[in-house]
């Protein structure tokens, strides 16, 4: 994925279209060109401090929700003026249960998202995790690094799709402290 840094024009397009409710076309946007799916899920509202991540949570939408955790999303962004964190819109709007999904899949200390560069998520939620195969080259943040997962390689992945990446970057299979997996491997 190139890296480019800044929000385009193309990002911002999407935004709006997320803002519009035409989450078909922003997840097949994501899908066919992952590096403006990585600016998108970045982009910050200058008027209002909403993201596509906010966007998603006020349209009760799980899937859009799950493709920007993978891709980056930072759902600890508040708005500018109300200080909404993304959770709060979608209780604030009745989707209570999305809410809850979303704390519970807020990753601390050294799998949250990378603000400054344009990576995919990481995850270590071990007890969820499941085989899949890379669909384009991936350049996923852990730790204030990177791993690289090429396009056609396994890694494992937990149940929103981000890559679970162990000890000193590992990834398939993630491995702990004294190289042992962290995941079934089965």
């Amino acid at each position: 994925l190139k890296q480019v840094f800044g929000h385009s024009n193309m990002a911002q397009e999407l935004y709006l279209a997320g803002k519009s409710g035409e989450w078909a076309k922003v997840i097949d946007t994501f899908q066919r060109d992952p590096s403006l799916g990585l600016q998108t899920a970045r982009y910050v509202s200058p008027q209002s401090g909403w993201t596509l991540f906010h966007q998603a949570a006020y349209w009760g939408n799980k899937d859009a929700v799950d493709m920007i955790f993978r891709y980056g999303g930072d759902p600890a962004i508040e708005t500018i003026n109300t200080k909404q964190s993304v959770s709060k819109v979608a209780t604030e709007r009745g989707h209570g249960e999305l809410a809850e999904h979303i704390d519970s899949n807020t990753n601390d200390a050294i799998w949250k998202p990378v603000k400054d560069k344009l990576h995919m998520a990481s995850g270590n939620r071990w007890s969820s995790s499941n085989k899949r195969t890379a669909s384009f080259d991936m350049t996923v943040g852990y730790g204030g690094g990177e791993v690289h997962v090429e396009e056609g390689q396994e890694y494992y992945a937990d149940d929103i799709g981000r890559v679970l990446v162990g000890w000193h970057g590992t990834w398939n299979p993630p491995r702990g402290m004294d190289g042992e997996s962290m995941v079934s491997t089965r």
